[in-house]
């Protein structure tokens, strides 16, 4: 199920016709390559630095802004092996 929703294949909060497109994963707020808007924002604004943990990291797009932004230690996991290979 973790590895369907990861893909795309299992994602209940998009419309069917969605689900069934075979650019599904491409629709996936988690794929977008960007970390969370409200991150993106927040580094804006603050001038915060320290160690960083983010439990179901995906693949990575907050720890890699959080590293640019000089965090000395960043560490993300994740319950699906191919978001974090």
């Amino acid at each position: 199920k973790w590895v369907g929703f990861y893909q795309g294949s299992y994602a209940p909060h998009l419309p069917a016709d969605a689900r069934e497109n075979s650019d599904a994963a491409g629709q996936l707020p988690w794929r977008s390559h960007q970390p969370a808007s409200q991150l993106r924002d927040f580094l804006a604004t603050e001038d915060v630095k320290g160690r960083a943990l983010e439990l179901g990291c995906g693949t990575g797009e907050n720890l890699v802004a959080l590293a640019r932004h000089g965090f000395d230690f960043v560490c993300g996991v994740d319950i699906v092996k191919e978001a974090v290979e």
